[in-house]
């Protein structure tokens, strides 16, 4: 090194410091160049985990989407074994009207077949993951003759909230609200003609 420079370099072959004239100690410019690189490189990383994570993520919403289409499925063909797959022991639900019904009370009432629907489907459905838990919502549209043995055409939102247990999703809360409830259309015989 020049000795116009006012510099030295310690003689340890792992010493990454210049020592000034003054006694400060100034980082070798080896040094500085595998600090960037270091930091370049943790960032990197955590970018690529960040994108796994997000793929990950994105795939389990999908997941979770595909899943709400098999509920739908399930109650069109009152299949109460195949929508047992997808509820937690725990499962509550809670009507558009108010009433709640338990996951063995839901069952029975998919299973005994008392609404008939001619169109039950979801649109605008999103997805959240937090880790072992999601939260679904959406909008529904059923079609069809009802409890009440009137044919009904409605629009509602719904929110259901599933957890991972045992590496599969189940769902443990859904609700249900009715879109405009005035606007809800009930259709009777003679205004179908």
């Amino acid at each position: 090194m020049p000795r116009g420079e006012g510099r030295v370099y310690l003689r340890s072959s792992e010493a990454h410091l210049l020592v000034a004239f003054d006694g400060r100690l100034l980082p070798k410019r080896g040094f500085l160049r595998t600090a960037v690189i270091v930091c370049l490189l943790v960032l990197a990383i955590g970018a690529t985990l960040q994108g796994q994570t997000l793929m990950t993520d994105n795939a389990e919403a999908a997941r979770l989407l595909a899943l709400e289409n098999a509920w739908n499925q399930a109650e069109l063909k009152h299949d109460a074994r195949a929508l047992d797959l997808l509820l937690a022991e725990t499962f509550v639900y809670t009507d558009s009207d108010g009433s709640f019904l338990n996951r063995t009370r839901w069952l029975a009432h998919v299973r005994h077949g008392d609404d008939h629907y001619a169109l039950l489907a979801n649109e605008n459905q999103t997805a959240q993951v937090y880790g072992e838990t999601a939260v679904v919502t959406g909008i529904y549209r059923e079609e069809g003759r009802f409890g009440d043995n009137r044919n009904v055409v409605r629009r509602g939102r719904f929110t259901d909230t599933w957890i991972k247990q045992n590496g599969a999703w189940r769902c443990v809360a859904s609700q249900a609200t009715l879109l405009r409830p005035s606007q809800a259309r009930v259709l009777t015989k003679s205004s179908r003609q």
